[in-house]
């Protein structure tokens, strides 16, 4: 579990929800983001003595990337399988067995469904696949839109070899979606089709779940036509050309450039990857033939509503 600043009320239903697994073989490893010392001091008393959890605590603030790295940096290496936890969410007590019931012997990684609520425990869906398919099977699909959240997660502890060193982060980065293409590269995925804990969803925040209805074909094309006719005079068309423009060089320098750096470490740290992913990985390839390849999984995904 990395954490920061974690709200007491939360945070203690969080660890409470781990003491209840009914699977008891496990060690919790928090690791705290430089909160306050106030802060510090309740995740302190809350986790009391129990021997269970292991505390540690950043000396400079990290961000959630680079705190999860160094959380997974302490995992022992006699442990079998690393389960990924936020610091407010509540598991169900059958979480981490049936993720390890999911696993056979060429499963690299398991992840779950899950329920979103508010903050005061209403329920906002039931799956977090309102609006958006679950596809962890092709490999491209995950590679350009991650299906795998962190804290859904389990996965053999054998795949920190290839995990850690996180890539330097380009954009926005997530290390479940970096977590996920190791694990998709080196074996198989598997699913629990079973909303195995609550995810709260505070305020605002998209960040965990959000409605992915995609555009048809035929919508992107009447859209774009429509933008077409109120063009008008020269100058509106030269202004929607430069903020094209400006959308082209955001996806290129805060997207593509991560997930080709993404390929470029997966490929150097797994050469015997699963032969799909590495043909998956032509998209983020040098060269013309990489556009091509990313210009027809994305014509894929688009057909089939992946996302």
């Amino acid at each position: 579990m990395a954490c920061w600043e974690p709200d007491p009320v939360r945070f203690k239903r969080q660890v409470e929800s781990i003491k209840g697994q009914t699977i008891k073989s496990w060690h919790c490893i928090i690791n705290d983001d430089a909160s306050s010392d106030e802060s510090w001091q309740n995740v302190r008393d809350i986790v009391g003595d129990d021997r269970r959890f292991s505390l540690y605590r950043n000396e400079d603030n990290l961000g959630f990337y680079a705190n999860f790295e160094r959380a997974l940096s302490r995992v022992p290496v006699d442990a079998d399988f690393i389960a990924l936890a936020d610091q407010d969410d509540d598991w169900y007590p059958e979480k981490l067995e049936a993720s390890l019931q999911a696993f056979d012997q060429d499963t690299a990684l398991v992840y779950c469904d899950m329920r979103i609520v508010d903050e005061n425990s209403n329920v906002i869906a039931e799956t977090y696949w309102r609006g958006r398919r679950n596809n962890f099977l092709d490999a491209d699909v995950l590679l350009l839109a991650n299906t795998v959240t962190g804290a859904a997660s389990v996965f053999r502890r054998n795949l920190l070899n290839d995990i850690l060193p996180f890539p330097q982060p380009v954009g926005q980065v997530f290390h479940d979606h970096w977590i996920a293409c190791v694990a998709r590269c080196s074996g198989k995925l598997g699913y629990v089709d079973q909303a195995l804990y609550d995810y709260y969803q505070y305020g605002s925040s998209v960040i965990g779940h959000c409605d992915f209805e995609a555009r048809g074909v035929v919508q992107r094309i009447t859209e774009t036509a429509g933008m077409v006719r109120h063009l008008g005079k020269l100058g509106r068309f030269k202004s929607w050309l430069i903020t094209k423009r400006i959308t082209a060089l955001n996806v290129f320098h805060l997207e593509y450039l991560r997930l080709y750096l993404f390929a470029e470490i997966l490929k150097m740290r797994l050469p015997d990857m699963q032969h799909d992913a590495a043909r998956a990985l032509r998209m983020f390839s040098a060269g013309w033939p990489a556009i091509f390849y990313l210009l027809a999984a994305h014509l894929r995904i688009v057909l089939r509503k992946e996302t």
